[in-house]
This record gives structure tokens, sequence and C-alpha cells, in this order.
């Protein structure tokens, strides 16, 4: 039903009334809750829902239907119940600024969590997931919608609010529908898994509410002044490392300037290219209102014997000169950009593949050669320019991701990034902040210099600082209790180095060599090329790394590879009757949990394994049974190929998703204590096993005790968690 009288707000209040879970959808103006308007709100159960016209596009400009206090009214009612959104952050955060009314505790579940919990692969998106379990028919509103939107002059994609009142309200009542079908949906596999207590009460809507919601509420302090300054010098570094690689790559591009201007402006016999010919040969031809020359017969017919004209009429086609010559006279006209665009993989694989005749690295599933980072590293020592190239990429990156992007999209000075739980398998946050660069050193000048600002631009604002605590070693401690090796156990004990302890143990040098930091023969200061080694296998072969990949990227034979293997599981032996178990429970149940509670589904592991045995864990065999068969070779390759991914999944997920869920829970527990004890603080990023805090001066020191007290002690594992805060005014200075 749709409200758009006073009169009728009785039957939607009934409503709600009358359903204790309902599911809630808004529609707004935009993205930004601090700047833009709610429209109207849908609310629904599974078989029925109302929405509300709070403002309606005239055709010009939006006009008020509902007034803004009768809509607030029936929101507050929505505190008292208990609801279901998609991606609801956007709906309590809209709700907040716009209306004033705080629906967060309210909130009981969010269908897109909900999936994640129990199926963790794509897709999430509420229409695209309704289409893939009801069909077509479930999404019709949103093209009826679309046409709309188009019909009143919009942008389909954007321009919700520019479509016709009825036909938007109908949208929203079908998402809610939606939404609360597929949540009910969810949560009966949520409920079949037992897995309630942990989406519910110990990790995911806690986590969701007490902390996502509002990090995204919040967003962080940004330097605006800083990142002013750094942009401006970051275009100018950018445009002469733009003309320096040009000036040297510029010999080996007549070809593709061909190439390119052919492309982009073909010589045809009408359009832009026969208006140019005509300036070119400056005909005096007569102009059309718009300042165009009339290419109309009569007005060719005085200058039918003119080869611009031939052309223009279908005659003898042009010199290639002339071709060249107008062609340049468009590239002028525009102002002379950069016709080869350092940016483009495109015009990089035609000068490196086409014009130098360079081999490619790596190609794509379509068979086309690739321009990666890989192959910029292989042919940089061959070409001067290549190394100019990556230091520009680089720059490039810094700029669009980090700088401009906070300089252009912050608010007042606040920059809010998106914090998602669901793009990831093992429950780590995925967003905008996830990969922001950590400082280096002895790179090159401008990279530096660029790169070392970026976490100093994120501050703490007046009266606050920062403080940050990131868990030690966090995943090697997971692991070394997930093994329950007694080995691994004592080293995270006694605090040695696991790297040295690992290839200690694997090259038999207890007798000459210690893992102690502290002694006078700690591995690491005598035999570091051991240590570096260790890095790559200590973890790698608990994730299921195999004797063939462990000597590429050692470089060394596969037999001794073998060897190192034999060694590693011969001083952990504990740990491959864990990893062992592990495979044969997801090879037979097809899953794996990890030890707070979150799973990892692996059907696809079950049904190869019940279906090929272990046949597609040996290539040897499958080589040997197959290969006279081409085609059922490839198949069972491929099969084999997804059989030791998911037996990989299998051995990475129980150590990764313990790790996020005790920095999950870390942050549920440290927010709980800042709101119980009152304290002006609250948690503003959470990056991989870090968490930061942006605090009051006064609440410093409280705020310190509690993080390091709680990270260490909201997840009790067999071995201790160390997390050690630091304080600072931007967040350059703790991390």
């Amino acid at each position: 039903m749709i409200i758009d009288n006073v009169r009728d707000l009785i039957d939607i209040t009934t409503f709600i009334d009358q359903n204790e879970f309902l599911a809630f959808d808004i529609e707004t103006t935009g993205l930004m809750p601090s700047q833009e308007k709610i429209i109207g709100f849908g609310v629904s159960n599974s078989e029925k829902g109302f929405y509300v016209v709070h403002l309606r596009w005239n055709g010009s400009e939006l006009e008020e239907v509902i007034p803004f206090e009768e809509c607030k009214k029936i929101l507050a009612k929505l505190k008292d119940k208990q609801w279901t959104g998609w991606n609801s952050s956007f709906e309590c955060r809209f709700c907040m600024s716009y209306f004033g009314v705080d629906l967060v505790n309210s909130l009981w579940s969010d269908g897109m969590l909900a999936k994640h919990t129990v199926d963790e692969e794509r897709p999430f998106a509420l229409k695209e997931l309704a289409k893939k379990l009801y069909g077509d028919e479930a999404v019709d509103e949103q093209a009826l919608m679309k046409e709309s939107i188009k019909a009143n002059g919009g942008n389909p994609s954007s321009d919700y609010f520019m479509a016709d009142a009825e036909i938007l309200g109908k949208y929203c009542i079908q998402d809610c529908l939606l939404t609360f079908r597929i949540n009910e949906h969810y949560l009966k596999e949520v409920k079949k898994q037992r897995l309630e207590k942990f989406f519910f009460v110990e990790e995911v809507m806690p986590m969701y509410k007490e902390v996502i919601i509002p990090m995204e509420s919040k967003g962080v302090v940004v330097d605006v002044d800083l990142l002013s300054k750094y942009s401006e010098e970051l275009k100018l570094d950018i445009e002469n490392q733009t003309n320096k690689i040009m000036q040297q790559i510029e010999p080996h591009l007549d070809n593709f300037y061909s190439w390119y201007l052919n492309k982009e402006m073909p010589p045809r016999r009408s359009g832009t290219f026969a208006q140019l010919l005509c300036k070119y040969y400056d005909l005096d031809l007569p102009k059309t209102k718009t300042g165009r020359y009339s290419l109309s017969d009569s007005a060719l017919e005085p200058f039918k014997d003119h080869e611009a004209i031939k052309f223009i009429s279908g005659g003898p086609y042009l010199d290639e000169e002339v071709v060249k010559a107008v062609q340049n006279l468009w590239w002028e006209e525009q102002g002379k950009p950069q016709v080869f665009n350092l940016s483009s993989k495109d015009h990089l694989k035609r000068l490196f593949f086409d014009e130098l005749q360079e081999e490619p690295v790596s190609r794509t599933e379509k068979g086309n050669p690739q321009v990666d980072h890989l192959f910029l590293m292989k042919v940089a020592d061959k070409y001067e320019w290549v190394k100019d190239l990556m230091v520009f990429n680089r720059l490039v990156k810094l700029q669009g991701t980090y700088i401009d992007r906070y300089l252009e999209q912050n608010i007042d000075g606040s920059f809010f990034p998106g914090w998602f739980m669901h793009r990831t398998t093992s429950g780590r946050l995925g967003g905008d902040l996830m990969q922001l660069p950590r400082k280096v050193s002895g790179v090159d000048p401008l990279v530096e210099k660029y790169n070392n600002v970026i976490r100093d631009c994120i501050i703490s604002g007046s009266g606050r600082k920062l403080v940050g605590a990131d868990y030690s070693s966090l995943e090697v401690v997971v692991f070394a209790d997930d093994s329950e090796d007694p080995a691994l156990l004592d080293m995270i004990r006694n605090g040695e180095d696991f790297y040295s302890k690992t290839a200690i143990g694997v090259h038999g040098l207890s007798d000459e060599y210690s893992a102690d930091k502290k002694a006078d023969n700690f591995l690491k200061n005598h035999k570091p090329d051991l240590r570096q080694d260790a890095k790559v296998y200590s973890l790698g072969l608990r994730y299921g790394m195999q004797s063939f990949k462990l000597s590429k990227t050692l470089n060394i034979s596969t037999e001794d590879a073998d060897e190192i293997i034999d060694s590693y599981f011969h001083t952990y032996p504990d740990l491959k009757i864990r990893m062992d178990n592990l495979i044969d429970f997801a090879k037979k149940f097809g899953y794996v949990k990890s030890r707070a509670g979150r799973v990892r589904h692996l059907p696809m592991l079950k049904k190869l394994h019940f279906a090929h045995g272990e046949e597609l864990g040996d290539s040897l065999s499958l080589w040997k049974k197959y290969h006279g068969c081409p085609k059922k070779y490839k198949q069972m390759k491929y099969l084999s190929k997804q059989y030791r991914a998911a037996i990989n999944n299998a051995l990475n997920f129980p150590i990764q998703s313990m790790a996020a869920s005790i920095t999950n829970r870390a942050c549920v527990a440290i927010s709980r204590e800042f709101k119980r004890i009152g304290l002006d603080a609250h948690i503003i990023m959470q990056i991989h096993d870090e968490i930061v805090v942006s605090a009051a001066e006064k609440d410093v020191e409280r705020v310190v005790k509690i993080m390091k007290f709680l990270m260490e002690n909201t997840t009790k594992l067999s071995v201790p968690l160390n997390a050690d805060p630091e304080v600072g005014n931007k967040y350059g200075d703790i991390k």
C-alpha cells in the first residue's frame, strides 16, 4: 500500500503495531547521510508491505507529501520492534542523520550477513540473490522504476528520487518483501547449522551493530590542509614523470599513433572527419545555423571536382598524407591531448608486444598477454624508462586511491570509509582503509614521499588522540594454538622467534643456534638466509603448499623441497595430525569450523571426494590415467585444481577466521566498556589485526589500559595474546 496522505497513516501504524518482526528499507536522494534526504520508506512482513511517500518529484523539484514530523513518529515505532534490512547500516545512518531516529538497537538481523554466515559465496546483492532464489519476477519492479526515472529525465542508475512515487513505492515494498523472505530463509539455515549464538550473540550482529555502524557513522578525521598540499605537488610530479617517460618512448610510437588516430578519427565521408577535411582545404562552403559546413548536394556542386568533395561524395580514397593531416588537425583541436595513455593496459600491450616484440610473462584466461607488475620487473633492466613507469603507476594509485579521494570526498574534514563483513570468507573486515600503505624507506624518493604521508593524513582532531594497538604476531599465535603441537606452543610461551625456530628444526641446528632473540647465537643474526627461507614454508606448508611450489619459490630442486617438508613435519608432528584431521573432516562433511564457531562451507570438496576419491590429489596418477584422452584429461585437471583449492581453504580458514574473530570480539568488548563507563572514546578503524580508537585527551590513559586488557583477554587461547597500544596525533605516529 502506498501512503501518500495523512489519513492513511493509521493503516501503517496499525500494521507496525501488529507485527513484532519487520523488514525496513528507505529511498534517498543519494548515498551520503549528512548531505542527502530520505524521500520515502517501506516496511513489510512476509506477505504485505507499505511505503510512505515523504517527498515526491513534481517534475522540477521535490515536494513534501507526508510531513517530516509524521514520518518521524512512524519510524520511532520501529524502535520497539525487531527489524531486518539489507546492508542495514545505510538505513540506520540515514534515519539518525535525517530524522534523528536511532534504529540501531532494534536492528535484529541483517539479511546480507545472515546469508554470509551460512553461505560465503556470491552473490550478496539483494536483487541478484532474489533473482537466483525466486526467478526474474522477483525483481520486475526494478525495470519499471528505471523506465520511470528515464522518462522523467533522470539517470536510472542513481536518480531514484525522480521516479513516479507510485512506481518507486512498489519498488521499495518489493525490496522489503524480498529482504524479509530472504532473511527468513537464511536464518532457518543459521538455526539448522546451530550458528544462532555465533550470529546473534557472540560475533556477527554485535560486531555489526556496536562497531561497524558507529565506525561508518563517525568516519575518520583527515588533515585537509596536508592533503591539499600534497595533492598539488603530486599532480606536478606525475606530470613530470609522464613527460620523462614519453620522451624515452616517443621513438617507438609511430605505429601506435597511426593505429590510435585511425581508431579515434577514421577517414569517413561524413561527420567530424568530413568537416575537418573541408576546414583543412579551407573550402568556401556555405555554413549551417550551427556553424558547420553544409554538405548538401547543392552546396557541394560548385566544388565537385575538388579531391576532398570527390571523397565526401563517394569518390576515390584520399592520399594517406591528407588523412594524416586531417587527423592531426583533429588532434590539435583537442588541445593536443596525450595520445599514448601510460595508465592504459591496452596501449602498453601494443607498445611492449607489438612494437618492442617482448614476450609476456603471463596471459589472461582468454589468452591475451598481460602487462602486470611481474612483467615490468622482468623488463625493467632492459628499458630504463620501465623503472620510471613503475614509479608512475605507484604515484597514480596513491593519488586516486588515497590523497585526492580523501580530499574530494571528505565532509567538513571527515572521511567516511565503508567497512564490510561479507567480503571475506574468514570474517576479516573488508573496506576502503584495509590496504592503507605502510611507511617505507629505501624506495624511489617520490614513492617514499607520497606513500609515507598517507597515514599522516588521518589525524586525531582537536582535543583528541589516536590510540592504536596491533596484536603481536597474531597469525603465528593462532597457528600455534590451533596446531596443539607442544614445540609450537612452547615457542610462543618462551617468546622465541618463529621463523628462526622453524629453520633450526628443519635444518637440525639446535646444537649451534638459538631462536631466543636475546641470545648471542640467535639464528637471525648468523644465518639470515635460512630464516628468510623459513618465512616461505613456516606458514605456507600449514596452508597447503606443495613441494613443487616450494621448490620454485626457493629456487631449489623438488627433492630438496621434499626434504624440507619431511623435516618440517618431523619437527612439528602434532601439526601434521591436525592438518590431516582437518582435511579428512572437510572431505567427509563438506565444511570446516574455526574454534570461534565460524563455518567455511566446502560442499564441492565433499562432492569431488565422493565422486573421485583421492585421485584428484595426485597429478601423476591423473596423467597416467587420462592423458590418452586430452579432453577428459583437461576436465580432470580442472577438477583437480578445484579440489586442491578447497583443501587449501580447509587448512587456511581455521587460522585466518580465528584471528578475525579474536580482533572482532575485542572490538565489541572495547566498545561496550567505553559505553559502560562513559568514556569519550570510540573505535574508528579496524585494520587487519589492529584496532584504532579516537579518544578525548582526558581519557587516553584509561583507554590504553582498557584496550590492552580486552585485546589480550576477551578471547583466551592456550598461549598468551599480546597487544601494546601506542598514542599519537596522527595514524602515522602509531603505525
